[in-house]
């Protein structure tokens, strides 16, 4: 499972997310690390054991695919195929 986030999303905020997930107490796989589009940090990503992927968006407020399209389709891209951001 994918859950994603954008950085500036006021409805509801990347750090509450964060605390969320963190009171799961699970094990994480991949510590955060940027992902790049273009040459430019496109948001952060952290993976956890079992195939849960937590992913911000930079940038980007509630409505990541229309904030940020060209990375909303990297970013699923990736989770779809299997591949690391």
């Amino acid at each position: 499972m994918m859950h994603f986030s954008g950085d500036v999303d006021g409805a509801v905020p990347t750090i509450g997310t964060q605390g969320w997930i963190d009171s799961l107490n699970w094990d994480i796989e991949t510590e955060w690390h940027p992902y790049m589009l273009d040459d430019q940090v496109a948001g952060y990503t952290q993976t956890y054991v079992d195939d849960f992927i937590f992913t911000t968006v930079h940038g980007s407020g509630h409505m990541v695919p229309e904030d940020k399209p060209a990375v909303a389709h990297k970013m699923i891209y990736a989770w779809l195929n299997g591949e690391a951001l």
